[in-house]
C-alpha cells in the first residue's frame, strides 16, 4: 500500500495559496496549524487516496487525490464538511457544489 506524502501536499496546498491570494499571506503567512485528513477513496479503488487540507486561518480547503491537487475551495460550505466527514468528497469536476450556498 502506498499513502500519499503529506509533506509534499503540504508544499503544493501552500503554493496554491499563495498564488491564489498572495497579499493576504505576504502580510500574514500561512498558519502553521493546518488540519489533514486522510482516508481511501470513495469510488470504490480503495488504493487510492484522498486527502484534505483545512487551513482555518485562511478559511481554504484543499483536496487532493493521491498526491495530485484536485481543488482548492475558500469558505467551504456545509456540504463540504458533510462529505468530508462520510470520506466522500466530490471530483473536480463536481467541486462547485461546494461554494453553493443552500
Amino acid at each position: 500500500m502506498h499513502f500519499p506524502c503529506l509533506i509534499d501536499i503540504e508544499k503544493e496546498f501552500k503554493s496554491e495559496l499563495y498564488k491564489r491570494n498572495y497579499k493576504f499571506f505576504q502580510e500574514k503567512g500561512i498558519n502553521p496549524s493546518l488540519y489533514f485528513y486522510l482516508f481511501p477513496n470513495g469510488w470504490g479503488n480503495t488504493t487510492l487516496y484522498t486527502t484534505v487540507i483545512i487551513d482555518d486561518y485562511s478559511s481554504y480547503c484543499g483536496v487532493f487525490f493521491n498526491s495530485k491537487l484536485a481543488y482548492i475551495i475558500k469558505d467551504p460550505n456545509e456540504i463540504f464538511y458533510e462529505d468530508l466527514y462520510k470520506h466522500k468528497m466530490k471530483c473536480a469536476s463536481q467541486s462547485e457544489i461546494y461554494k453553493e450556498r443552500r
